[in-house]
């Protein structure tokens, strides 16, 4: 895997990513505010700006794409490894557990999105000192014991609603 990144970072993968970046950012805003007219026209100004973009952009913020774009892709991948596997053993038909704890998978999504942020170094780039988080074991064991305690809090809540509230004696 290092291989193949340090070859795409050869290649100006993150040049890439960050011209694709700006370019859409610039041509979605100029599409909603509907200026200028022409398609073409918006096309053209937002290839200009993706490329003045990078001639500006500073070494820190391409490594800084290029860590995020990598780490994000490993996130996207585990979770549909988990959904593919909350599939195969009927727990998540159809969507209904995403659905039915919506908030504590957003705040998931919430919360791996800063780790991600913070372990590509954005906390530098926002002027704050980097929190070394490369400890892998310390990690993995984290989301482990995270995972752990999710799946026997949903188990013990699907147990109490089989039980149903106590009967009343008559």
């Amino acid at each position: 895997m290092a291989e193949f990144l340090s070859t795409l970072q050869n290649l100006g993968f993150p040049e890439i990513l960050l011209w694709l970046l700006s370019f859409a950012i610039v041509y979605g805003v100029l599409h909603q505010v509907k200026l200028p007219q022409s398609n073409a026209a918006r096309a053209i100004i937002s290839i200009v700006v993706g490329f003045l973009v990078i001639f500006s952009a500073p070494t820190e913020i391409i490594s800084f794409l290029s860590k995020l774009s990598s780490a994000l892709v490993m996130v996207v991948l585990g979770i549909l490894i988990l959904l593919v596997f909350l599939e195969i053993a009927g727990i998540g038909k159809g969507g209904t557990l995403i659905k039915k704890y919506e908030v504590y998978f957003a705040a998931a999504l919430v919360i791996i999105a800063v780790l991600v942020f913070v372990g590509a170094g954005g906390l530098q780039l926002i002027g704050f000192p980097q929190i070394d988080i490369s400890g892998q074991a310390n990690v993995t064991l984290f989301f482990f014991i995270v995972i752990i305690v999710a799946i026997i809090w949903m188990v013990m809540e699907g147990k109490e609603k089989q039980e149903g509230p106590p009967q009343q004696r008559q």
